[in-house]
């Protein structure tokens, strides 16, 4: 059984308020998701398609293990500050890894421009010293921006329109996170 930190308990608990638990909205690209786990994550993430019924099955507990290992871990979010860390886990659940951290690296380039850093979405050695060497509500609020404004930019197509203020909502209560 795995032992989950209390800074993962924490924002687990946090994500599943902003997620709700069944859903399948017309237009979302993902499909029926459940616990913020989409259709098409899912199918990826066990390599085959998923039949909506056992979308509707899966349990909570199912969930936080997949958050867990295809994102907190791989993406070393414990290491972060803890509302940083927060924001780049929910982000990273909406709009995939590899974005969320892409911009949260270019918040990182706004606040120390000569750093050296690459922009290439992973979390590695380099990223985390960048991070560390910046303070966490100037990082979080240009990090906000830089969000803001991709989904701005998102719901600009009819189709997501209806999104945008979910999508707005959810970045900003991730400052309330202790």
């Amino acid at each position: 059984m795995v032992v989950y930190s209390s800074f993962f308990e924490n924002a687990f608990a946090l994500l599943m308020e902003q997620e709700g638990i069944f859903c399948k909205i017309e237009g979302d690209a993902g499909g029926p998701t459940k616990f913020g786990l989409s259709k098409r994550f899912l199918g990826t993430y066990y390599k085959r398609d998923m039949p909506e019924n056992e979308i509707i099955c899966l349990t909570r507990e199912n969930a936080k293990k997949i958050y867990f290992e295809e994102f907190w871990e791989k993406n070393n979010y414990e290491k972060f500050p803890k509302k940083l860390g927060f924001l780049c886990f929910s982000c990273a659940v909406n709009m995939g890894a590899y974005t969320a951290n892409l911009l949260l690296q270019k918040a990182c380039l706004v606040l120390l421009p000569a750093c050296g850093l690459d922009s290439d979405g992973i979390i590695g050695a380099k990223t985390m010293a960048t991070i560390n060497s910046c303070k966490e509500n100037p990082l979080s609020y240009i990090y906000l921006c830089l969000l803001t404004d991709r989904y701005r930019r998102i719901a600009t197509e009819p189709h997501n329109r209806q999104f945008l203020l979910g999508w707005l909502n959810r970045i900003y209560s991730c400052l309330t996170f202790k």
